[in-house]
């Protein structure tokens, strides 16, 4: 908002359709856009990055009890 703030600072805003201040919104939006498209992209690779952990996890978890149901045998993991 402080930069929001900026860069309308000095703008007439209630002048209705004022080109500058139409033009600084419109300037803001594609900035804010921008980053909200780069904040979705870093989500969406973190979850799949927390998906892959959760699976390993699951695996590893899967093979310690199948080692620990099979006789109790003392098994090194590959």
């Amino acid at each position: 908002m402080q930069t929001l703030s900026q860069s309308l600072r000095g703008m007439d805003a209630d002048v209705v359709g004022a080109d500058p201040l139409i033009e600084a919104l419109h300037k803001m939006q594609e900035a804010l856009s921008g980053r909200l498209g780069l904040l979705a992209v870093s989500v969406n690779e973190l979850a799949s990055k927390v998906t892959d952990v959760g699976t390993s996890v699951h695996d590893t978890d899967r093979k310690l009890a199948t080692a620990a149901s099979s006789g109790g045998h003392h098994r090194e993991m590959p």
